[in-house]
């Protein structure tokens, strides 16, 4: 069956609705946590919320609404404990550590049959429900609600911390707020890519576009078509290969990187 007739499922249109979705969250999202340099925190929150799949499969409750609290209240957490003890990134170790301890144990703990945790780790576009995608799909919006009613003070923030302190701004608040907003990226994430390559599609576009774009903004769109592309490709490859779509999209992305940097390496001066 060739990927157009595949278009014709609603399993397909879904996947392909989830990995537009992620990579506008990438784009968004994710240029401001690259561009605040919070990427391995990211990345500790992403590991951490195995605990959450591991809670709600104990608990018998839906995973991503229960997915979506977990890592919320994580990404407060660990706000509150980087405002008091500083940036020691032996809390990121500690909080990566602890989630996918917790996740592990309350698996082995969940009663009936080991459930498959492969979509988890590695993301499966394919099993996107019609209720995780409306959830998903609102709770993304609200975070770019967020993000674009207050541009210009998150453009201000990401550019000087200290500079927009001294304007007046609630800078310890902002990085709670984004803390929050990248919690809930991660997880739209961990739909295609799973939390083992989540940042992934975080880090890759961002890097490829931050140097050649000339504000956070142009950064923000870029990195979303970047990703859009690496998806696109990605479920063409997979549906070709017959493998997981969420190492496909990665892999793509990955090999962009590669093209990128023997270009700058090789290219004619």
């Amino acid at each position: 069956m060739s990927t157009w007739e595949l278009m014709h499922h609603g399993f397909m249109q879904r996947a392909l609705a989830g990995a537009l979705l992620a990579s506008l969250a990438c784009g968004v999202i994710g240029s401001l946590i690259v561009v605040n340099r919070m990427l391995f925190v990211s990345g500790a929150l992403s590991h951490a919320s195995y605990g959450g799949i591991g809670l709600a499969l104990f608990l018998g409750w839906p995973v991503m609404p229960v997915l979506y609290g977990f890592t919320s209240v994580m990404a407060v957490g660990l706000w509150r404990l980087r405002r008091r003890y500083g940036d020691d990134e032996a809390w990121l170790g500690a909080m990566w550590s602890a989630g996918m301890g917790l996740g592990a144990i309350l698996v082995q703990l969940t009663p009936g049959y080991a459930p498959d945790l492969g979509g988890y780790l590695f993301g499966n576009l394919m099993t996107i429900s019609p209720a995780d995608m409306w959830l998903s799909s609102s709770i993304l919006l609200l975070g770019l609600l967020i993000i674009a009613g207050g541009y210009r003070m998150w453009a201000l923030f990401s550019a000087d911390p200290q500079y927009a302190q001294s304007r007046g701004l609630p800078v310890a608040a902002l990085e709670g707020v984004l803390l929050v907003l990248s919690a809930w990226a991660i997880v739209v994430v961990l739909q295609v890519a799973g939390l083992l390559l989540a940042m992934a599609l975080f880090s890759i576009p961002a890097l490829l576009v931050h140097h050649r774009a000339r504000s956070l903004g142009t950064m923000m769109v870029l990195t979303a078509l970047l990703n859009a592309a690496c998806s696109l490709g990605g479920l063409w490859l997979a549906v070709w290969l017959d493998v997981s779509p969420g190492p496909a999209i990665v892999s793509v992305a990955c090999f962009l990187l590669i093209v990128d940097l023997l270009w700058r390496r090789y290219r004619p001066h």
